[in-house]
């Protein structure tokens, strides 16, 4: 929801009941039910799912909100609340929610990046098992595979060294290994 009178969309939801006539626009005491807030909105300085403030009285009923730059919910003026907040039902968490899929994904560094002569790719495997390290160009075509063996549970540091007639320009990486692909970006400098 946007008032013409804010200079911009950070939150999701805001009350306030325009107790010190600081907004043109009343918001003051919702009742939101069977609502969804997520965000990350990264623009303003003040990032929140929902933002209540200046003695509002507001109700949640089967809501979820989950906003990670800032806060979730935030309260300002809080001595001002009428009545108080009154979620139903209420469960908070303060554990922050990780990217969907990223669990499954093996962390590779690449250095030197941009590569002149070589780099070298860094990564450990959770487990034993198969991994395949391709390169690819823009176009999508596989240009080297670095990789395609079984590898021991641990740390691995692998070199490449780009074959000759590879032009400079930007390649993609794509590790298979543990169950989901990783990918990353190559400059190659000649």
């Amino acid at each position: 929801q946007r008032y013409p009178n804010q200079a911009g969309a950070d939150k999701c939801i805001e009350a306030d009941n325009n107790e010190f006539g600081f907004d043109a626009v009343c918001r003051s005491n919702p009742v939101v039910a069977n609502a969804t807030f997520l965000g990350s909105n990264g623009a303003g300085l003040d990032t929140y799912g929902v933002h209540f403030r200046r003695g509002t009285d507001f109700q949640f009923f089967n809501s979820i909100i989950a906003f990670s730059n800032n806060e979730a919910v935030r309260i300002s003026d809080d001595a001002t609340v009428a009545r108080g907040l009154n979620p139903f039902p209420g469960v908070g968490c303060n554990t922050a929610a990780p990217e969907v899929g990223a669990h499954d994904r093996i962390a590779v560094s690449t250095f030197p990046n941009p590569v002149v002569a070589r780099t070298q790719f860094s990564f450990s495997m959770p487990e034993a098992g198969h991994a395949a390290l391709d390169i690819f160009d823009v176009s999508g075509r596989r240009v080297a595979s670095v990789v395609n063996a079984s590898l021991s549970a641990g740390p691995h540091s692998i070199d490449w060294t780009p074959e000759n007639g590879l032009v400079g320009g930007t390649y993609f990486y794509r590790l298979d290994a543990a169950g989901a692909p990783t990918t990353g970006k190559l400059v190659l400098v000649r």
